[in-house]
């Protein structure tokens, strides 16, 4: 978080004065939310914005200032807010019903299009979240393989669950000064979990292929984004991932390709577009329509693990007294009928000419930035896929989590501020992407608006 001493004035000036509604609403929140929001993500100094309304590429704030969105509900919402589709489907549920905790029919639709996307996932449980996706599926692994190490890539994200906060985004990616050459844990994490995990490096076949001979046959899983979102959204090599998939398969490991981001890539995600089969898949936020959820699957026998009734199956009665649950999967907001019946509207919404939209709007803006670094001069790697912006400010090129080390954080932060002072919500000052209600003139506003940002950043 950048702070005010670092932030320059002219941009804290103009947001200052534009948005009085967000900092007594801010001033509230503090006696209410610690940092006065409820996801740290949301803060940014000197206060967070508070948002009224969504439509189409724009939000409205509490002081009726227009904000084009690159957040686009944290990457959950590519047909852009409040789409007429997802709405109304939402507004056809309320009337049956909020929760049942039984089964509905939207839970039914959005299974069938997700696994006609996807083939991969034979069988798959919604969840609340995506945290809880990426839990139960590196459980349902260990389960499988009867090992307790997983494998995952340092400085990736699979949620806040403890055994995947190791490691993750928010500890050091790399061994610190006076640490022993260990990686940290955060807070409130028992740090014996570390002994779990191994760190495998991205994009680096040779060095995958090292850590699997150290640990042959011990690593119960790997864990893998597609898209790297710490990186900055770095896609993943073709030839990587296949290598990874082989190794998996070499050592009966249980690959988890977590498609939480980048299922917004392609009508079947990055494993329909790299031609993959894994184990597992996890997903959420672009199956979810901007309602929360999340949602695990694959391969059939696996899934099975979480079955309470086996192949005694009883129809009418009680389960046989034999039946048992291998892999415990509760929650009782699992597959809410506003979340199911949101995510089958909006799946349905995303037809493949959305998809070529989403990655013609990506490549414009990427581009156009690219060239605006490039007449300005400075040391700002523009990184992604698709629909997916990266913006990394470091003077060389980046393909791996290890390339990004150094990077400038507190550049971005201020220019976040600078952007969301003149209109414009770039989470981080680095993370975006665009909506398909998004047009070339919006993104030539925006590239206006990073050119001013750049010059404001600087101290």
């Amino acid at each position: 978080m950048a702070s005010t001493t670092t932030t320059t004035a002219a941009a804290l000036d103009r947001y200052t004065a534009a948005t009085p509604g967000s900092r007594r609403r801010y001033e509230e929140a503090l006696r209410l939310l610690p940092d006065g929001v409820s996801r740290s993500a949301a803060y940014f100094t000197p206060y967070p914005t508070f948002i009224e309304r969504g439509s189409g590429a724009y939000l409205t704030d509490v002081d009726g200032r227009s904000i084009l969105d690159f957040g686009n509900g944290n990457r959950s919402l590519l047909l852009g807010h409040n789409h007429p589709a997802v709405i109304d489907a939402v507004r056809q549920q309320l009337d049956r019903g909020l929760a049942f905790s039984l089964m509905s029919d939207p839970e039914l639709e959005l299974a069938a299009s997700l696994q006609e996307r996807v083939p991969s996932m034979e069988l798959m449980r919604f969840t609340a979240s995506g945290t809880e996706a990426t839990m139960f599926a590196v459980r349902v692994a260990r389960a499988k393989t009867s090992r307790m190490i997983f494998a995952r890539m340092g400085g990736s994200y699979h949620g806040t669950h403890d055994m995947l906060q190791v490691g993750g985004p928010n500890t050091p990616m790399f061994p610190q000064p006076g640490t022993e050459g260990e990686q940290s844990v955060g807070w409130g994490i028992p740090p014996h979990l570390r002994e779990d995990v191994v760190y495998l490096p991205f994009n680096d076949l040779d060095g995958t292929a090292q850590v699997f001979d150290e640990h042959r046959r011990e690593i119960a899983t790997v864990i893998v984004e597609p898209t790297i979102g710490g990186g900055g959204y770095l896609p993943i090599d073709a030839d990587y991932l296949a290598g990874l998939q082989d190794l998996c398969r070499r050592d009966g490991t249980v690959l988890v390709l977590d498609e939480m981001i980048s299922m917004g890539i392609g009508r079947g995600g990055a494993q329909g577009l790299y031609g993959v089969r894994p184990d597992l898949t996890t997903t959420g936020k672009v199956i979810g329509g901007g309602m929360p959820m999340g949602c695990f699957g694959g391969d059939a026998e696996l899934m099975r693990l979480v079955e309470w009734v086996k192949d005694d199956r009883v129809i009418s009665g009680t389960a046989s007294s034999n039946s048992r649950t291998r892999v415990s999967h509760m929650g009782s907001f699992n597959a809410h009928p506003l979340a199911m019946a949101a995510g089958a509207a909006q799946l349905a919404a995303l037809t493949d000419d959305v998809y070529a939209r989403l990655a013609e709007l990506g490549d414009y803006v990427r581009n156009e930035l690219r060239a605006l670094t490039q007449r300005k001069g400075v040391t700002l790697q523009v990184t992604g896929i698709s629909h997916l912006i990266g913006l990394t400010f470091i003077n060389r090129p980046i393909r791996t989590i290890a390339d990004t080390a150094g990077a400038d954080r507190s550049f971005a932060r201020r220019m976040e501020l600078s952007l969301m002072s003149q209109g414009f919500n770039f989470p981080e000052g680095r993370l975006g992407c665009v909506n398909a209600a998004m047009t070339t003139a919006d993104l030539d506003s925006f590239v206006s608006a990073v050119d001013l940002a750049i010059d404001e950043a600087v101290i």
